[in-house]
């Protein structure tokens, strides 16, 4: 296995193929064959066709997460486990040793944005979620509520309602965190070796501060080629899009080199 100067080399995961359809299985064969005879371009363009089909397993962003890094495109190999680390909750142990390694290797002391203020601090649990696991919650809950308050006018008693009610807000709680779960803060990872920030949409300006490749950030808003971003130790600014993968519903990178956009899922 070839070892690149940072020092930290993602391995290879070969799912179980049972579920998929001929071609999917050949191509998953053929893009890990290239990649373990290092033709890692080649590999990303089958893994990313793969990911065009609406193949989702977490298994194919650490593979072309370890394929992007091996060919020393870290910020790409970020940007990708970062997406499966959100599309893929139950499997997040794993992909955020992968995730932490990598920055470890590449010295990255900047940590992941949060949603800060009242979000984080009522739902920093939402992450390890996933969204079909809150929607049964939030009907049970519901149900067992009206149910529970339906059994007060046969039983009256305070202790049903206070039950019941408890019930509901529960319900209520679950839906809202589904909500903030099904629509988080988008995150730019730096995709080049620098990246400018600049005060305002100006490349011409002196840049307030750069960001190096793998450095995360949350993005606020998009304007044409512009996004609004703020780190986690609290700096804002904007900055050209070319320069950034963007991870939200969607994986998207700059169009320049092995764009890869998938469709969002569960």
């Amino acid at each position: 296995m070839t070892i690149f100067r940072i020092g930290y080399v993602l391995m290879l995961l070969f799912p179980s193929l049972t579920a998929w359809s001929g071609v999917e299985e050949e191509l998953w064969k053929k893009a890990v064959t290239e990649a373990e005879a290092g033709q890692y371009e080649q590999a990303i363009a089958d893994f990313t066709r793969l990911a065009e089909n609406g193949l989702l397993v977490p298994e194919l962003y650490q593979n072309l997460a370890a394929c992007y890094q091996r060919s020393g495109q870290s910020g790409r190999a970020i940007a990708c486990l970062e997406f499966a680390l959100r599309q893929h909750p139950a499997e997040g142990e794993a992909v955020e040793a992968m995730l932490s390694g990598l920055l470890r290797a590449l010295d990255r002391q900047l940590p992941r944005p949060s949603a800060g203020g009242w979000r984080e601090a009522l739902f920093f649990w939402v992450d390890r979620v996933s969204p079909t696991l809150l929607v049964g919650g939030f009907l049970g809950l519901w149900f067992m509520g009206w149910g529970t308050l339906a059994l007060r006018m046969k039983y009256p008693r305070k202790g049903i309602s206070v039950v019941g009610s408890s019930m509901l807000m529960l319900a209520m709680y679950a839906g809202i965190a589904w909500w903030e779960k099904t629509h988080p803060v988008p995150i730019g990872v730096a995709v080049q070796a620098e990246v400018p920030v600049f005060f305002g949409k100006n490349a011409d300006d002196v840049p307030r501060f750069t960001l190096l490749e793998g450095d995360r950030v949350a993005v606020t808003a998009m304007e044409d080629s512009w996004l609004k971003i703020y780190t986690a130790d609290g700096k804002t600014g904007w900055t050209r899009t070319g320069g950034m993968a963007l991870v939200a519903g969607e994986l998207k990178f700059p169009p320049d080199k092995n764009p890869l956009t998938t469709e969002s899922g569960v």
